[in-house]
């Protein structure tokens, strides 16, 4: 009897598969909300607010990216911003004004751009699915990739949508 081969079809097609998951950044992500340090809740006293910060444990923030916000509604002056970040630029990994989710996708946006892709040139690529992953960071990925790759797609290998092909 004679012994039947299984080709793998997703092999044999020479689909890369890119993960963008793996370019998620692993740093821990805080929020520094501004709220608790305004005047009745709407300003900020500058010499209040001053005498504050100078009562926070900033060495808390080692390593980590902190997003700075306020979680109610106030018209903040930008030196706040300023003074906040400046308290923790020697500690924290990464500051920015927004959110804990902007930032992480600000940070893996970076993480993106300074790969070098050039590996998947020429090359049927396809970007795995993956509802974590903001849709930005796949169109970011698009634009890094579209030109180089001979196809772009999206999905799982098996079953991907073409997104892009390059002309012959």
């Amino acid at each position: 009897m004679k012994e039947e081969t299984i080709v793998n079809k997703v092999t044999a097609s020479g689909i890369q598969s890119l993960d963008l998951m793996a370019y998620s950044p692993t740093v821990e992500f805080v929020h520094f909300d501004i709220a608790p340090y305004l005047y009745m809740g709407l300003i900020i006293k500058e010499k209040e607010f001053r005498k504050a910060m100078e009562t926070i444990d900033w060495a808390s923030y080692e390593n980590k990216a902190v997003s700075i916000g306020c979680a109610v509604e106030a018209i903040l002056p930008q030196w706040v911003f300023m003074d906040i970040a400046s308290k923790l630029y020697p500690y924290a990994f990464a500051v920015i004004e927004g959110t804990p989710d902007l930032h992480k996708e600000q940070l893996w946006a970076e993480k993106l751009m300074e790969q070098d892709f050039g590996i998947f040139t020429g090359q049927k690529v396809t970007l795995i699915a993956n509802p974590d992953v903001p849709v930005a960071l796949y169109v970011l990925a698009t634009n890094l990739l579209t030109g180089s790759v001979a196809s772009l797609m999206y999905g799982e290998p098996g079953l991907p949508k073409v997104i892009y092909k390059k002309a012959k």
